[in-house]
Order: C-alpha cells, then structure tokens, then sequence
C-alpha cells in the first residue's frame, strides 16, 4: 500500500496552490484527518472537494476513502515522520 505521508512529500511540488493547502491540513490534522468526511475538510480549507478529489488523484490514489486508508495505515505503521512540505521524510524519528 501507498503511504500517504510518502506520496506528499514525493507529489508536493506538483501540488496547485489549492492542493498543498490540502496537503499541508492533511499534515497537520493526521489524527483528525482519517473520521472527517470530505465535506468537512472542503469547508474548514475553503476549497472545492473536487479539489481534494484533484489533488488525493495527483498524490496517486483512486478517491478520499483510499487516501484515508493509507493515512490511517501510516499512522499504525510509521515508518517515517514528515519534516515539513518539500522535504523529504526523516527516517528513524519518533
């Protein structure tokens, strides 16, 4: 399966404006992120959920549900820990 975490930090710079305010808010909210539907974070971001759909297709997954799988599965099995967008994952953190 796809990390989540990885797929940010590989896509970022691919990311529109909108996009990396998702993904920056995915970053920050991780443990909120995996019970809010997409509806709730559209409207706490401002930004079209067909943004989010636009930007979780960029990052490489199918949909929202996907994407959220991945997070969660990330947040069960950390294998790396995320510095800040456009840099590489920091292995070996806790």
């Amino acid at each position: 399966m796809k990390s989540a975490l990885t797929q940010i930090s590989n896509c970022y710079s691919k990311l529109s404006y909108s996009e990396r305010l998702f993904a920056e808010y995915v970053l920050s909210n991780r443990d909120q992120m995996i019970h809010m539907p997409i509806a709730q974070v559209s409207q706490n971001l401002g930004i079209a959920s067909s943004t989010i759909l636009a930007g979780i297709r960029k990052l490489g997954f199918e949909g929202y549900r996907e994407f959220k799988i991945a997070l969660a599965s990330a947040r069960l099995n950390p294998i790396t820990t995320w510095s800040s967008p456009g840099s590489a994952p920091q292995s070996g953190e806790s």
